[in-house]
């Protein structure tokens, strides 16, 4: 069943099925764009940033460190830090740092 979430920023909607556990299919854009991360790939993600608090990485090029950055390095060459770390949100592997909108804090390690 696809959920319905809005991007990091709040700017848009997205659409994804799956789970961080067994992977996502993510739908995005006016033109219903397509990417998957599978579940071997967030297990990465949450095993390189467990208990960090870093930069989000939404921006196209990402500074180097940040979620975003390793999503282009590790996933694939899109911006998905976006509809990623809502996500992890929603899931409960991440929080949002408050006062802090660029900003993720990883809180429970393994899906």
């Amino acid at each position: 069943m696809r959920k319905m979430l809005s991007t990091w920023g709040g700017r848009a909607k997205f659409d994804y099925e799956g789970s961080v556990a067994d992977g996502t299919d993510i739908w995005y854009g006016c033109k219903h764009w397509h990417s998957r991360v599978t579940g071997d790939q967030y297990a990465a993600l949450l095993k390189h940033f467990k208990g960090r608090t870093v930069l989000m990485g939404t921006p196209r090029e990402p500074r180097s460190g940040s979620v975003g950055s390793w999503l282009q390095q590790n996933v694939e060459n899109r911006a998905l830090a976006s509809y990623v770390g809502a996500i992890l949100v929603y899931e409960g592997y991440a929080q949002r740092v408050p006062g802090e909108s660029s900003m993720i804090q990883f809180i429970k390690v393994t899906p």
